[in-house]
């Protein structure tokens, strides 16, 4: 199968630049109604989503929702960047400056101060230090949650004595889901596995580390559908920072903002201890991490399901070399990142799952210098390949997660596949597939241009050789 998907790759990457390069002659109707817009991704994913580990493993459909919060930070991060009202709590000015250059009219036989509107060098500099602001006061707020949802995990779930330190515990109650703002900082804190687990020890807070990671309540609070401007919003019921714990409270960036209107705001100021700095750096550690996903978008591919199946297979390998290879350096592949991500999102169901299928703990270190990342990924390639029999690094583009998908997926496979395959049969399934990709690219192109009734793709038209029409 492998080397099926490998012999068509260069002519689908083609034809999908191809296409792209014709979007925006590529035409598809539209939804007549915002009932008819294609719910992508579909609903079906996440019917049987929760919050447990499966077999000391994550489940694909938290995945998926990790994805989604994901695209919900990448876009907080754009709006504070973009936000003007928060450019004037801070006083920052604008993008360009008017400065005033002498210039000689020879009408007027004099020189005169002309007005010139020049780039503000500085600007980029000072929208940055929005977002560190920004977080510095988000892991304030996150510290306060912790501690009371620790106390409240403490009275309330500690009365019973059912916990014994490795069960893990749900969080069902939406009033203590975290802002966004305190999700964020706590979804990179914990993506420190053993930075978490010993602050947790050294503040008593016994019960916090046991709580599974709420994809539910996650999921059910995030919009996803809709323009970009729209898209990828905390809307539901989350918990409310409550007033004179010497941190802003109600919803950050409309606090900031409101309190900008009273005072501009110290953008420059030191953060309250050197902590609340380690809690920022977490977050601006991930960042590259979120601008991958972004780029992939594995969120809107018609693959979703198989990639993420996919890659929670291959992340259970590659956590059979930790086992395998103790002294090694293994080095995650996106994918495979992506898993671990999420399965070390649940701490205590972590702790247990490397001890079960490693034999140890196992730490995820983001601090390591490039170089060294890059000897340790391709001793890592070796061993996969050694051990497995296939390649480590695999093309996780849509087209080609498609395709493999479509070929595990099809009932009629092994006939493809056996002692006489069709002569056109890897150009005939890439065709199929490429319409696929085409129209879920179509749709998300229509989002990101703010189009609030999106292309519908009538019944029938499944092969991109007849559909969509471009214009020529």
């Amino acid at each position: 199968m492998s080397h099926l998907i490998g012999y068509n790759t260069g002519a689908l990457h083609q034809a999908s630049s191809d296409f792209n390069n014709n979007i925006s002659k590529t035409y598809y109707p539209s939804a007549t109604d915002l009932d008819e817009n294609p719910v992508i991704p579909s609903p079906d994913i996440f019917s049987e989503l929760d919050d447990s580990h499966k077999d000391n493993l994550p489940t694909p459909v938290q995945c998926a929702v990790h994805l989604e919060l994901l695209e919900a930070f990448h876009a907080l991060r754009i709006k504070i960047l973009d936000s003007k009202k928060l450019d004037k709590a801070f006083n920052l000015g604008g993008p360009t400056k008017k400065i005033y250059r002498r210039k000689y009219i020879k009408g007027l036989k004099k020189h005169v101060n002309e007005e010139v509107t020049l780039r503000n060098p500085s600007w980029e500099a000072k929208r940055d230090k929005k977002w560190t602001w920004y977080l510095g006061e988000a892991a304030q707020r996150f510290l306060v949650w912790a501690a009371k949802f620790n106390a409240w995990l403490t009275s309330t779930v500690g009365k019973d004595g059912a916990h014994d330190g490795k069960t893990g515990i749900s969080m069902t109650d939406t009033s203590w889901l975290p802002p966004v703002d305190i999700l964020m900082i706590w979804h990179a804190f914990l993506l420190n596995p053993s930075d978490y687990l010993d602050y947790c020890r050294n503040q008593y807070w016994d019960y916090l580390p046991r709580v599974n990671f709420p994809w539910k309540l996650i999921h059910d609070s995030i919009r996803s559908q809709g323009p970009i401007r729209d898209a990828w919003v905390v809307t539901g019921e989350t918990w409310e920072v409550p007033e004179g714990e010497a941190v802003i409270p109600g919803t950050l960036l409309k606090s900031i903002i409101q309190r900008g209107n009273m005072q501009t705001q110290d953008i420059g100021k030191p953060y309250a201890s050197r902590f609340i700095g380690k809690l920022v750096d977490n977050v601006e550690r991930q960042r590259v991490f979120v601008e991958k996903m972004n780029a992939h978008l594995w969120i809107r591919s018609p693959a979703l399901q198989g990639s993420l199946r996919r890659a929670v297979e291959r992340y259970e390998r590659y956590l059979r070399l930790f086992k395998l290879y103790p002294g090694k350096m293994l080095v995650p592949a996106l994918d495979i990142d992506l898993v671990w991500h999420t399965s070390q999102l649940s701490a205590t169901a972590y702790m247990n799952s490397m001890e079960a299928r490693c034999g140890r703990f196992i730490n995820h270190d983001d601090k390591i210098k490039k170089s060294k990342l890059a000897a340790g990924n391709d001793e890592t390639q070796s061993l996969y390949r050694i051990r497995f029999g296939e390649e480590y690094t695999v093309c996780l583009c849509w087209e080609c997660q498609a395709i493999m998908s479509a070929v595990e997926d099809s009932a009629d496979g092994d006939e493809f596949l056996g002692e006489s395959p069709t002569s056109g049969f890897a150009e005939t399934l890439a065709d199929k597939i490429l319409a696929d990709v085409q129209f879920y690219r179509a749709v998300e192109s229509a989002r990101r241009r703010n189009h609030v009734k999106l292309p519908i793709r009538p019944e029938g038209k499944t092969h991109s050789q007849n559909w969509p029409f471009v214009a020529q």
